[in-house]
Formats: C-alpha cells, structure tokens, sequence
C-alpha cells in the first residue's frame, strides 16, 4: 500500500473551507429544527388564550393536554434522569422531535398547497381552512403529545466529542473455542418508579 501523499496548502485550505462550512450548515439546520420546536409549543400554549379571559379561556381538550403533557414532560425528565441526560440534552432532543413533527407537517402542508394551486382549487381550501373545527385542535394537540411521547432517551447519554472510530471486541487469541466469540454484558435492572 502506498503511502499517500500531503495535500498542498491550497488543497488543505479548500478542505478546512469545507469542513468549517459543513459544520455551519449542520448547526444552523439543528438550530433552526430547534427553534421550530420551541416555536410550536409556545404557540400551542398562546392559542389557549385568545379571548384574554385567563383560565375561563380554556376548554375540556386544551385542559386535557395540558395534563397530559404534564404527565408526558414528567415521564420525560424520568428517563433522561434514568439514562444520564443532563437538563439541556433532555430539553434539546424534546424540541428537536417537536420541530421535526412541525417540520415534517408544515412540508406536506405546502406540497399540498403547490397541488392545490396546481390544478386551481386553493381558493375552496382556503376558505376550509377558515372554519376551525375542534377536530382540527384535537389532532393538533395529539401530534403534539406524540413528539413529547416519541421523544424520550432510549439509551445513554454519550458525547460526540471526538470523531475516533470506535474499536469493536476481537476475540481472544486461544483456538479452542469452537463458538463465536462474544464479549459478556451484564445488565442492571433499575426499578422504574414513577
């Protein structure tokens, strides 16, 4: 095998260029995932009080999710107690899986629009969506109370700050074994307490 030859200066500046411009890219895309989540659970809260009368502002659902996403949130602080999340990674990945809901909603809400447009009937449907039917507040609120479920750490917390692969078991050096080799993991049982 040959040994590969230095990158000249120009080619390791236009390398680090990229390398600098990717990992832009990547934390503007997480920020922006980030803040639609933030954005969407503090709208939901903000539309509970639209006539300004307080708690008489409330109907039946949005009493209704507002316990359930209590009950949710503490299911969620569990978990990432249980598996070592720290306070902002928890609040972090609950924002990410809310942004990529209303990310992924509001993508097929415009491919509609763009069909609708298309073959000249974004008038009715804009008019449709004038009308806000209760059905439309419930399912609104159950996605929402889905991000919040699909959103705990299913397995510990480990930081990426290094880029070094990650070595996997060999097997040891002794030729009796017949068996594949496979490394012991013991597991720890932790009772769940809610």
């Amino acid at each position: 095998m040959e040994k590969a030859q230095p990158l000249s200066l120009l080619a390791r500046v236009d390398v680090g260029v990229a390398y600098y411009f990717s990992v832009l890219f990547k934390g503007i895309i997480t920020l922006a995932i980030w803040l639609l989540g933030l954005v969407s659970l503090i709208q939901i809260i903000w539309s509970f009080f639209e006539y300004h009368e307080g708690l008489a502002d409330l109907s039946w659902a949005e009493w209704g999710f507002l316990l359930f996403s209590l009950l949710l949130l503490r299911r969620h602080i569990h978990y990432c107690r249980h598996f070592g999340w720290g306070f902002w990674a928890g609040l972090s990945r609950l924002f990410a899986f809310q942004g990529i809901f209303y990310g992924v909603i509001y993508a097929v809400l415009g491919m509609l629009f763009i069909y609708l447009y298309s073959i000249g009937e974004i008038n009715e449907f804009l008019l449709q969506l004038e009308v806000i039917e209760p059905a439309d507040k419930l399912v609104e609120y159950g996605l929402s109370l889905l991000a919040i479920f699909l959103a705990i750490p299913t397995s510990q917390y480990v930081r990426r700050a290094s880029n070094k692969p990650v070595k996997a078991p060999t097997a040891p050096p002794s030729e009796e074994k017949k068996e594949p080799y496979a490394p012991e993991v013991s597991v720890v049982v932790k009772e769940a307490s809610l």
